[in-house]
């Protein structure tokens, strides 16, 4: 499954909050998650991310595109929820594969919806406070979006 998205760092994420109650968008999360990257010698990661809130873990693996880039076109796995008994299985499968823990994350993540549109507005508090806006959906209705918030703050 091929995804588009921005994906870009804020030094506010308020104004892509506002923007997002005031053209009705609908807020379907908001949750603190550890997440943990790993890679191998592929371009391929795989992710754990552990919703805290809702008590559930989720792999998923997806191009690493770098993180450097404004705008991608990735390919990504659909997410496969993992049960708690099954996490070491989970772990088993990412040592077959050869992947090595990376980073590891801790957000609060807050997600909007409407139509094909979805932002996802994060604050990092480890390993450093930062906030990221990604935009995704699309193609061309994420390029008209991002024409309107890429001068919000």
């Amino acid at each position: 499954m091929s995804k588009y998205e921005y994906s870009f760092k804020v030094e506010n994420i308020e104004p892509y909050a506002n923007y997002c109650i005031h053209n009705h968008y609908k807020k379907i999360k908001d949750t603190k998650e550890i997440r943990k990257l790993y890679k191998n010698k592929t371009n391929i990661v795989a992710t754990i991310t552990i919703d805290i809130e809702a008590n559930a873990t989720v792999l998923d693996f997806r191009e690493d595109s770098g993180v450097t880039k404004l705008k991608k076109e990735v390919l990504e796995s659909k997410p496969l929820k993992v049960l708690k008994n099954n996490q070491e299985s989970i772990f088993s499968i990412l040592s077959i594969f050869q992947y090595k823990l990376a980073k590891t994350f801790v957000r609060n993540r807050v997600i909007y919806e409407k139509e094909n549109i979805r932002f996802e507005i994060d604050k990092y508090l480890e390993p450093a406070l930062c906030y990221v806006v990604a935009l995704e959906g699309e193609k061309e209705e994420v390029e008209e979006i991002y024409r309107e918030i890429k001068n919000l703050e």
